[in-house]
Parts: structure tokens; sequence; C-alpha cells
């Protein structure tokens, strides 16, 4: 009875109802140190642990041909009209949410000292539609180490919005956290008490809420 009950609680978690996709993404970290390694210039090691499991239900649900085909249906409507927005690249990084982590950090004396790097600055004169701009921004896009960057610059704006929250936990905080990665960063509090209560990841198959998988993730490397 035991056994079974234990199988059928299981069964109820991410883990047990994606175990191949659920340990690609635990894979892919073991087989990308440099992520940990460059999270850990601006972070602290839970604060890695936290911006890790943020974006490993989207890593654990990467493919590589959806993206290359996100990437073709996106890239010129992008960069010569501003229009499409797909996620793309292993944490699917949309360019408005690239260009939103710019413009904070670009905004805030503190961010800009760690983080000055991801700003794309070019004048008038030389990019008058901003198509160099926005060539850049895809173009890193498609780019691990920068999005590691983005996800490290990521978490010191949420800490920043978060930081007169009380969390009872690691756990609740990185439930808010990940919520507003996958929401917007700008989503109100309203909005993640709503988000953190819906179910609609992934896309296709059985859902879970985005930030409980997040939780499955944190645990699942924190006891490694």
């Amino acid at each position: 009875m035991k056994l079974l009950l234990a199988s059928l609680l299981l069964l109820n978690t991410y883990f047990g109802t994606y175990p191949h996709k659920a340990q690609t993404a635990m894979d892919f970290w073991r087989e990308h140190p440099e992520c940990c390694d460059s999270l850990r210039l601006t972070l602290s090691d839970n604060e890695t642990l936290l911006a890790c499991a943020i974006v490993s239900p989207e890593v654990s649900q990467y493919s590589q041909l959806e993206d290359i085909a996100q990437f073709k249906a996106m890239a010129l409507v992008y960069i010569l009209h501003a229009q499409g927005d797909y996620s793309i690249g292993y944490f699917q990084m949309k360019p408005s949410f690239a260009a939103r982590i710019e413009a904070l950090v670009g905004a805030d004396k503190e961010l800009l000292k760690r983080h000055a790097q991801l700003l794309i600055s070019y004048s008038k004169e030389d990019d008058p539609d901003g198509r160099r701009q926005r060539h850049d921004r895809l173009d890193r896009l498609c780019n691990l180490n920068w999005q590691v960057r983005y996800l490290a610059a990521f978490v010191d704006i949420v800490k920043q919005k978060t930081a007169s929250s009380r969390f009872k936990d690691d756990e609740a905080k990185l439930r808010y956290w990940a919520t507003l990665y996958n929401a917007g960063i700008d989503s109100s509090p309203g909005r993640v008490a709503s988000c953190m209560s819906k179910k609609q990841f992934p896309r296709h198959g059985v859902r879970f809420n985005y930030a409980d998988v997040a939780v499955e993730f944190y645990n699942q490397m924190k006891n490694k």
C-alpha cells in the first residue's frame, strides 16, 4: 500500500509525469558547468541555484527543431519591423524580455555596475530605426552565454523588486520569482498570485504550475 501511494504521488509531480524531460534539464547543468560559474560572478551560491531552478522547466521542454523554426519565423520580422516576439534558446527568452532587462539595468546605478555589458548602445545616426540593436539582441538570445547573463540580471532585478517581501522560505521566494519569469517581470502581485494558482505548463500534455515545477527542480538540485 505504501509503495502504491508513493507511486501515485510521484505521478502527480512533474518529475513523475515527464521523467525523461526532467532528466534532460538535470543533465544540462552537469554538461554546462560554465553556466553556474558565470552566474556566481554576481550571485551567491543559493541565488545561483534559484536561478537554475527558475529556467529548468524551460530547459526540460526545449526542442532544437522548434527553436530553429521559431527563430526563422521571427528573425526578419523582428529585426526589420520590431514585430514577432517568440521565445528562443534553452531558457526560452523573448526579445521583449531581454529589452526590458536592458532598460531596467540602464536605469539603475547598482544594476549597471554589475551588468553593464547587457546595454546595447548605438547613436541615432548609426541606428536610426533600431534595426542594429534588435539584430544584436536577437543574436545574443541565440547564445547560451548571453542568456545566462540576462538570467543573472533578472535575478538581481527581482531581488530588488521583492526586497520588502517577507517570504517564509526559499521555496516561497522561488515560486514568486519563477512566476515573474514566466508571467512577466513587471507583473503585479495580484497577477503573480493569479498565475501561481494556474496550471499552464507545458503547453501540451499534462499541465502543471510553472512555479511548482521550478520548486521540484530546486529540491532535486539542492539534494544532489
